[in-house]
């Protein structure tokens, strides 16, 4: 794969976001409307480092793109 293909360009702009974020997108390219994901939480306890995977999805058909990210951003913020 070229460094400037449009494949290679997408997977490096996924990696920044998840690495951003914490948030692991799930392709669901039966359902366009659907967005599926993890969050990795990271707790330290005692020395320790601790890591919780949450799922979750929106069905984003009846919200703005706005919604739809204020909604990932609210679970990322109540995990914490």
């Amino acid at each position: 794969i070229g460094f400037s293909t449009p494949l290679y360009l997408c997977r490096k702009k996924l990696s920044m976001y998840a690495c951003v974020t914490k948030v692991i997108p799930e392709a669901d390219v039966n359902d366009p409307f659907k967005i599926s994901a993890c969050i990795l939480f990271f707790f330290h306890f005692s020395s320790s480092l601790y890591i919780t995977i949450e799922k979750f999805q929106l069905e984003t058909n009846e919200m703005s793109a706005y919604e739809s990210c204020n909604s990932i951003w609210s679970i990322i913020i109540n995990k914490q």
